[in-house]
């Protein structure tokens, strides 16, 4: 099984080695970035909209949901950050 577009294992050490076209780097993979950010989005957008909601009902804000909310601000300012550096 020697393809070049198939994975193959090294006889008698269980590695698996995979051919360098089916790799590729994951910092130029915009659709995955894409998805991550596009899904913090929705996470910081569903907290603020849980977050109004409990503070009309009066009641209190869990501690975990604002927990939520900042790693997920921090997690899309970090990545966007990151991405801009890139391409400068």
């Amino acid at each position: 099984m020697s393809n070049d577009d198939t994975a193959t294992t090294v006889q008698g050490t269980g590695v698996l080695t995979i051919p360098a076209a089916a790799m590729h780097e994951p910092a130029n993979d915009t659709l995955t970035v894409r998805l991550v950010v596009i899904g913090l989005i929705l996470v910081a957008i569903s907290i603020i909209v849980a977050s109004t909601i409990l503070a009309f009902d009066d009641r209190e804000l869990p501690s975990t949901l604002v927990a939520l909310g900042g790693v997920a601000v921090g997690a899309l300012s970090g990545l966007l950050a990151s991405t801009a550096s890139r391409r400068t």
